[in-house]
């Protein structure tokens, strides 16, 4: 179950992240000092201990969407366009004819 009242995050509260978290309710509240699951091993070394809860529980929702316009920042410029060597289309030597083998490889008769 969730909690009733969403807490709005502010942007520069949390240094940019916006949205609300909601209390989930029944969660252990911070303090609370909780029993670890029981031990099945055989080794008593290994046992959890009980400890005290520093942490809170909250279901995070995501700000409402917003129409998005891309754009440059102002006084932003791209760079001019440039095209390089690698940029130029490659084909494979199996599209470059086959000169004297008559196009079907070593050994085979060329097509009818």
């Amino acid at each position: 179950r969730v909690g009733k009242r969403a807490m709005p995050i502010t942007l520069k509260l949390s240094r940019g992240m916006g949205g609300s978290v909601v209390a989930l309710a029944g969660a252990p509240r911070i303090g609370t000092t909780l029993e670890p699951p029981p031990h099945n091993g055989e080794r008593e070394e290994g046992w959890l201990v009980p400890f005290e809860t520093r942490a809170t529980y909250a279901i995070y929702q995501l700000p409402p969407a917003r129409p998005h316009a891309p754009r440059l920042l102002q006084g932003a410029q791209l760079p001019r366009p440039m095209l390089g060597f690698g940029d130029q289309p490659r084909f494979g030597r199996f599209l470059q004819r086959q000169g004297s083998r008559g196009g079907n490889g070593p050994g085979l008769p060329p097509p009818p």
